[in-house]
């Protein structure tokens, strides 16, 4: 690929000119964007060396994002760059992958013209909510174009180590990592049907030169395996759900899937823009056929199948002159999935990430179809096909214009001004778990958001109760101060907190009962928290405590107690995987319920059912007194427990939202089985169900003598329990080790430098 070097500042300056004219009111306003589940800090911080068993900023996998992270001392800049850094760097990608595809007159102007629209275009813009998914979207064209570069042009050697760092900018998270690696495989097939086996070689030798480049992040995935799989298995099970929406063809065609409901239309004409909105995939697909005899001998062939590939893998439904038919591909694969090992890592593959694929494929499709339209011999053959072109592109901006409209991505990115005491305040508290109560900010004659007061680091926003003890409740949340700008009476009133600085209006309270550490006779669980005193561990009352721990509940009665006592007698409730419509499921549908009770009640693990729906419980014959622990809600429905002649049954519905343990009554069972039965409609969760032997139930007197327990605020391994705000330890446990990161980071800038040195060398030597 040829570039005059003066010529090399054109993409550069359209993606500088372009990223300034999409977020110009973003940029030049000042103050921190806060949208969706993104909560910047309003201060900097600056990256340390040592892991201390979380994950660590320098070793983030996104190799391609780190020049923006080393602007997190500056909190603006660094927030304004996450948006904006992605939009640049998909213009440079396009740009250069379009400009090695054309063979064209005025290809430059044809390359910025492509780029511009592909990082106007929604799906691109929509992932822009977050620096890692977009920056994959953003560097995928130059990914794909690079395959077939690497191929025609250098030797075998500097060939594959080039592709190793494409394969390395790619590698933005794990997603980004499975859909390099699963792209490259897929066009290693397709070399080698067409009888190409130097790009096999190639790709072989490509991977220890990437293990060499990413060392740093295999490092950390290996000291720090434990995190990372169960932040997946977290988010396998909050978003699985995800994988069985309705995906339809149309949606992904034009790359927008599970986010169609969310994509802004032209307000001046929606049902316009909406048939706009399809131009560009039907004309690909069309110009495809069209040109077919053409297009098989290029690269062009294997975007298109990788586009439809993925179009029609991810698709759950098409409609065809008002009939329905059914697709879901992908569904038999996840089905198989969610029952193996592998259910931690699903999360990778589901389809609402997958669509980060769609639209670079489609695009460069689109290239090489205008390459070949303009290239056409006749005259008129060429008017048309830039009159059809003019439509095309005109469509795809009417398509996109939300995109560039207001300059702040349809009002989605207004930054929040974040006053002067706010910072001081944040700069004064170094971190510590802060509870924050507060409304909008008055200072210096201007008013501020009250939003802005969650960009103070490691603060959590917790309802104050009507005590006279706020400082021990606050000590069970973990919380050392708390920050407030209004009711200052009652936060002065408090006996256990104490005013230390006020800056403007905003106050600081120190929680004089807070320690990092306290010893404990037992651990209790806590019902109702106004109930707490100091330096007692308490978890939650539906949390488990070996009995051996228990000290007693506070605030609730002795079922609660025999629930814990019991609790080894819990049987398992075969739930699925699988969304709640279609029986018991561990995965949870997220809707304005779930997300009350999970912040209500933190650390919960529940079964959800929605619709009508039973499982056999197998249990050992016998008879049995039956503890079921669900959650009250007002919308909940009846769960019921049958044997087949008698069935215990219970109303979960309830005014007060609450984590019920209930005694049912006793059952018997001669086949070793008990029915779990939802008859209704109605949204349910369940905890756990107790089938307890009626004789041990019934003659058991328990008392209670607990052994010592050491509370801790700090993270630990080993024999503890983990509470809202602190950390229990029942025996041995041990302070996760530190690995110190920077030998690593040398042996990657060496392996970094050599892979320099051998590409500089190879191009003297052909020189």
């Amino acid at each position: 690929m040829s570039i005059n070097k003066y010529r090399l500042l054109l993409p550069f300056l359209g993606g500088l000119l372009s990223t300034l004219f999409v977020l110009r009111s973003t940029l030049f306003s000042p103050g921190l964007v806060y949208v969706r589940d993104s909560y910047p800090s309003i201060i900097g911080s600056f990256p340390t060396l040592v892991n201390n068993g979380q994950i660590n900023l320098l070793f983030i996998m996104d190799t391609s994002d780190l020049p923006i992270y080393i602007f997190s001392l500056w909190p603006e800049i660094w927030d304004k760059l996450s948006y904006a850094y992605p939009i640049f760097l998909g213009f440079v990608s396009m740009y250069f992958a379009s400009y090695y595809i054309l063979r064209i007159r005025y290809k430059e102007i044809i390359s910025l013209i492509v780029a511009f629209l592909y990082v106007t275009s929604p799906a691109f813009m929509y992932f822009t909510y977050w620096t890692n998914y977009s920056t994959f979207v953003a560097l995928y064209p130059l990914f794909l174009v690079g395959l077939d570069y690497v191929n025609r042009n250098f030797s075998l050697l500097r060939s594959s180590i080039i592709l190793s760092l494409l394969l390395t900018l790619t590698t933005t998270d794990p997603r980004g990592f499975i859909f390099s690696f699963f792209t490259l495989f897929l066009y290693v097939i397709y070399r080698v049907i067409k009888k190409d086996f130097h790009f096999l070689k190639i790709a072989l030798l490509s991977l220890p030169f990437y293990l060499m480049e990413n060392i740093r992040t295999f490092y950390s995935l290996l000291v720090q395996h434990t995190v990372y799989v169960s932040v997946g298995s977290s988010i396998s099970v909050e978003q699985l759900w995800l994988n069985y929406y309705t995906f339809s063809l149309s949606d992904n065609l034009r790359g927008i899937g599970l986010f169609a409901p969310l994509i802004n239309f032209y307000a001046g004409n929606v049902l316009f823009s909406y048939i706009f909105s399809f131009f560009l995939p039907v004309f690909v697909i069309l110009s495809f056929f069209y040109l077919f005899f053409k297009i098989i001998h290029t690269d062009a062939i294997f975007y298109f199948f990788l586009y439809s590939f993925l179009v029609i893998f991810m698709s759950s439904y098409v409609v065809v002159f008002n009939h329905v038919f059914n697709i879901n591909l992908i569904y038999y694969l996840n089905n198989w999935l969610k029952d193996t090992p592998l259910f931690p890592y699903m999360w990778v593959i589901l389809p609402t990430y997958l669509s980060e694929m769609i639209i670079a494929p489609l695009f460069l499709t689109f290239v090489y179809e205008i390459n070949f339209l303009l290239a056409e011999k006749g005259e008129v053959q060429r008017l048309i096909s830039v009159i059809i072109l003019v439509m095309v592109v005109s469509a795809q901006l009417v398509f996109s214009y939300p995109s560039f409209a207001t300059g702040n991505y349809e009002y989605n990115y207004i930054p929040l001004s974040v006053p002067g005491n706010l910072i001081q305040a944040a700069e004064y508290l170094h971190g510590a778990k802060v509870a924050v109560y507060g409304t909008t900010i008055y200072y210096h004659g201007k008013y501020y958001d009250p939003e802005v007061f969650t960009g103070v680091p490691n603060s959590v926003f917790l309802p104050f109760f009507n005590t006279t003890h706020l400082g021990t409740i606050l000590e069970y949340y973990g919380v050392e101060y708390v920050l407030a700008n209004e009711n200052l009476s009652y936060f002065l009133s408090q006996k256990d907190l104490e005013l230390v600085k006020n800056f403007s209006g905003i106050y600081v309270f120190k929680n004089l009962d807070y320690k990092s550490t306290f010893s404990s006779r037992g651990i209790y669980l806590v019902y109702n928290v106004n109930n707490l005193n100091e330096d007692v561990a308490a978890v939650p009352y539906y949390f488990y405590v070996p009995p051996e721990y228990l000290a007693g509940i506070i605030g609730g009665n002795e079922i609660y107690i025999r629930a814990d006592v019991f609790h080894n007698y819990s049987v398992k409730i075969p739930a699925q995987r699988l969304p709640y419509p279609t029986n018991f499921s561990c995965t949870i549908y997220v809707n304005a319920h779930t997300l009350q009770i999970l912040s209500s009640l933190p650390g919960i693990s529940l079964i959800q059912v929605g619709n009508p729906a039973s499982e056999n419980v197998s249990v050992t014959p016998g008879k049995y007194a039956v503890l079921l622990t669900y959650v009250s809600y007002p919308e909940g429905g009846v769960i019921e427990i049958s044997n087949g002649s008698v069935s215990l049954k219970v109303n979960t519905a309830n005014n007060t939202l609450s984590v019920v343990s209930s005694y049912l009554g006793v059952i018997s069972t001669e086949e070793g089985k008990i029915e779990l039965i939802h008859p209704g409609n109605r949204i349910t969760y369940i905890v756990n169900l107790e089938l307890i032997p009626y004789s041990l139930w019934n003659d058991t007197i328990i008392t209670l003598h607990p052994k010592n327990v050491t509370v801790v605020s700090y993270p630990v391994v080993g024999d503890a329990i983990s509470s809202v705000g602190y950390n229990i330890i029942l025996g041995k446990a041990e302070i996760p080790p530190s690995y110190h990161l920077v030998p690593v980071i040398i042996l990657n800038v060496i392996f970094y430098a050599l892979i320099l040195f051998l590409l500089l060398r190879r191009k003297r030597s052909n020189s």
